[in-house]
């Protein structure tokens, strides 16, 4: 195969523009953590920019997204990952407020969680038309899935050009962002226990996990810039 064959055209089908756009940009400047990748990002116009590595696609349906362009690997890690991270942030916010359990009500959230923003979020208004404050916790819930949503919609676009143009439907979601052995599982201990530290602080008071939230992210922000 020729190095200097278009990456569109190694994908073996015709592609929307977005997608042939964010393949040459990392066929052109390598994998999102690679200097070179982060140098020509940093330079790329705002709008274009966002486009590149983020996907709304990604965000509004998460597991279900990768299941859908055919990464099913990641797919089910990132599916582990949402449900450990679910059941450990409710149950530790129950066990530490004292908060009653409805399993009806907290297995549909938890279920949900596989499935993305969207369904979850109409998983909560199923549970709230139920019970008006299902198990104390709905805007915990509603916390948990926001966190659960940044892997999914930042890494949707890397992990589909490995897919599409390397060949490499592998189990790593993070591949490309988290390349060193000791990486992932770092990382993906961190979205688990995460949300439970999170949470805890907003369910003591939305307004300071609201801050902590904001507080975590300027840094990370600042770091893309």
């Amino acid at each position: 195969m020729s190095s200097s064959e278009h990456p569109c055209e190694r994908a073996g089908a015709a592609l929307p523009a977005i997608w042939r756009r964010r393949f040459e940009f990392f066929d052109a400047h390598g994998a999102p953590n690679s200097p070179e990748f982060r140098e020509a990002y940093r330079h790329a116009g705002d709008p274009r920019r966002e486009r590149i590595l983020r996907n709304g696609f990604g965000f509004l349906f998460g597991p279900v997204y990768f299941i859908a362009l055919g990464m099913w690997r990641r797919a089910l890690t990132l599916i582990g990952i949402v449900l450990l991270s679910g059941v450990l942030a409710l149950g530790t916010v129950a066990a530490v407020f004292d908060v009653p359990v409805d399993l009806k009500s907290w297995g549909i959230m938890l279920v949900s969680l596989a499935f993305g923003f969207v369904v979850s979020l109409a998983a909560l208004l199923v549970v709230l038309s139920l019970s008006p404050d299902p198990a104390g916790i709905p805007h915990v819930f509603m916390f948990i899935v926001m966190l659960n949503t940044m892997i999914p919609s930042n890494s949707v676009n890397y992990s589909y050009y490995l897919t599409r143009i390397k060949g490499d439907n592998g189990w790593n979601p993070g591949q490309g962002f988290w390349e060193q052995r000791w990486e992932m599982p770092y990382n993906v201990l961190a979205y688990i226990f995460l949300p439970t530290i999170f949470s805890i602080a907003v369910h003591s008071s939305f307004l300071i996990g609201t801050v902590i939230v904001i507080l975590v992210s300027i840094p990370a922000w600042l770091l893309r810039r």
